[in-house]
């Protein structure tokens, strides 16, 4: 699964975004840059809780981060059915 990730871009010329992940409210890890004010996280798991918050760069330095935003990944996905129709013979 992938969380996606939207902002309205920042003010004040930044270069860039990075993108922080945490499983509780803490601002938690890097997990990304983006250079546009969008990201894709393709690395959540199902069952989880993640918070999410994002800062601007530039030659400045760092921004001070966004408001959090959280997401659960659901775990209710249940697994395929099972294959049909097998049938095994002998070869020469």
């Amino acid at each position: 699964m992938k969380a996606l990730l939207q902002w309205t871009a920042a003010g004040g010329n930044p270069d860039g975004y990075y993108i922080y992940r945490s499983p509780t409210t803490s601002q938690g890890v890097r997990v990304g840059t983006s250079t546009t004010p969008n990201f894709t996280d393709p690395s959540v798991e199902a069952g989880q809780r993640y918070y999410f918050s994002v800062t601007a760069y530039n030659a400045g330095g760092e921004s001070p981060p966004s408001a959090q935003d959280s997401i659960t990944v659901p775990d209710d996905v249940a697994p395929p059915d099972a294959p049909t129709g097998l049938t095994v013979t002998l070869g020469p």
